[in-house]
């Protein structure tokens, strides 16, 4: 669908970027995949169980970025990627990048999940772990980029 990408919403953002700073968040992949499930469920927007959704789908965060390979060149353009499950951290290093204090940290737009999260066991993470293997490098590496103070 034309304007899923960043590139295409705002090309000069990639054009000119000492001119813009582009700052996002990532979330664990799997956290990321039952999260727009549940979420594209409340919307009325997903037909799937979410174990069909989650065998179905592969790489979604690869897909948003845009990239599949060596993402790390995509990924350099951000002047901050954020980490949620380190929310407060990430936040932290952001703020201090901005020289403005630390905003306070609220959870917003939670979506109620289902039992179908009891399927989700061990085994299972593992092999979405693998099936997911280019989301996982990607958020890897933005992680590394966090723990490294690149920020």
């Amino acid at each position: 669908m034309e304007g899923t990408y960043l590139f295409e919403r705002y090309p000069e953002l990639i054009d000119d970027p000492h001119r813009f700073r582009i700052i996002t968040f990532l979330r664990d992949p799997l956290e990321f995949c039952i999260s727009f499930y549940f979420y594209s469920k409340k919307e009325g927007r997903m037909s799937q169980t979410l174990m069909e959704f989650l065998q179905s789908n592969r790489n979604l965060i690869a897909y948003y970025f845009p990239c599949y390979y060596d993402c790390r060149e995509v990924m350099d353009r951000y002047y901050f990627i954020g980490i949620a499950e380190r929310m407060h951290e990430s936040l932290g290093k952001l703020a201090a990048m901005l020289n403005k204090d630390l905003p306070a940290i609220r959870k917003l737009n939670e979506t109620e999940r289902d039992g179908q999260l009891e399927m989700i066991d061990d085994s299972f993470k593992e092999w979405f772990r693998t099936y997911n293997d280019i989301d996982y490098r990607i958020y890897n590496y933005a992680c590394s980029l966090l723990d490294k103070n690149r920020y």
